[in-house]
């Protein structure tokens, strides 16, 4: 039986969507060096304004794609199931919330045809999932049994290597670097 990758969207799969949207909302470019460790760029600013706005605008149509990240996850699926999964529900944001997952399906369908559809997981929380294997940018998304991989982000470059370990997590910078954990 082939392992079971989970692989997380937000600032995994796709980076800076919610910098440069809150950025466009705000009018003004954010420093993410300053920005206290573990928080994300949206922290504190919950309001029905910015709800409206995230509802008017689609968060991936901002941002980028990891470098390789299409290519290693097309590696992978040759030998491992791959499930990518995210959170459909935006804390603070509940009564927009529902938009998000037909955009996420929507953003996975375009970049990973080569995934059937019903790998593409959109629900309230990743923890209920079984996995073998975890790639995500939060504690919460390293989950796997046997290995997690965590990709160094703004908002988790203070996690310390004990808290690492304890959640049998690699710390890893990019998808190429990734890669090296994996046979080809």
């Amino acid at each position: 039986m082939r392992e079971k990758i989970l692989v997380d969207i937000d600032d995994t799969i796709m980076l800076d969507s919610w910098k440069e949207l809150t950025e466009e909302y705000l009018g003004k470019k954010i420093d993410l060096d300053s920005l206290a460790p573990g928080t994300y760029v949206n922290t504190g600013l919950v309001s029905p304004e910015y709800a409206q706005y995230f509802k008017e605008h689609n968060l991936y149509d901002y941002g980028f794609l990891a470098p390789d990240v299409v290519e290693c996850i097309k590696k992978l699926s040759r030998h491992y199931d791959i499930y990518i999964a995210s959170s459909f529900f935006t804390p603070g944001l509940p009564e927009i919330s529902s938009i998000f997952a037909k955009r996420k399906v929507d953003f996975l369908k375009k970049y990973f045809s080569f995934l059937k559809e019903d790998r593409f997981l959109i629900l309230g929380s990743k923890s209920l999932l079984d996995v073998d294997i975890s790639i995500g940018d939060s504690m919460s998304d390293q989950i796997g049994k046997k290995r997690n991989f965590l990709l160094t982000r703004y908002h988790n470059k203070h996690l310390s290597d004990e808290e690492l370990y304890q959640k049998s997590s690699i710390r890893v910078n990019s998808w190429k670097e990734l890669m090296k954990y994996f046979d080809e």
